[in-house]
């Protein structure tokens, strides 16, 4: 995957691989072929296992083949910050961030039905509801993003 994407790398400023919450193969080579890694999780204590084992994995990609790669953070998505679920699991995601030298993203992406609707509109969330709290959580996750690549490329 690393070789394939170094012939495109050139034209694009930016190459996102976006792989299914697995731990398989096509995880491992996106390790591999990756600068910076963001780890998706819902709130929830099953999702902080799938973490655990993630670290785990990170931890072999960097000995193995990837010594460079970077966890930017650990983003919390449908997030509700009225609930103690998310607060609990939140503070636990943070311990796991520090053991992957790495942090939970200040921007959380807050739940909404419009998420699950724009994909069956077959439209994008940005599209479909770019005044929604989650559209807006993702400009906001964009930026914080871009500020951190920024900051680690200085």
């Amino acid at each position: 995957m690393k070789n394939i994407l170094s012939t495109v790398a050139g034209y694009y400023d930016y190459i996102i691989i976006d792989t299914p919450p697995a731990l398989n193969i096509l995880t491992v080579n996106a390790y591999a072929a990756a600068d910076y890694l963001i780890i998706p999780m819902v709130p929830e204590i099953l999702s902080l296992l799938g973490v655990s084992q993630i670290k785990d994995t990170i931890s072999t990609v960097r000995s193995s083949v990837n010594p460079d790669l970077v966890v930017l953070g650990i983003l919390l998505n449908k997030y509700n910050p009225r609930t103690l679920l998310s607060k609990e699991v939140k503070e636990m995601a943070q311990k796991i961030a520090l053991q992957i030298n790495s942090t939970v993203f200040n921007t959380h992406i807050r739940s909404s039905v419009c998420v699950a609707e724009a994909p069956a509109q077959g439209e994008n969330l940005l599209d479909y509801a770019p005044r929604s709290n989650p559209a807006q959580d993702y400009r906001e996750l964009i930026s914080e993003v871009l500020e951190l690549i920024k900051q680690r490329k200085n």
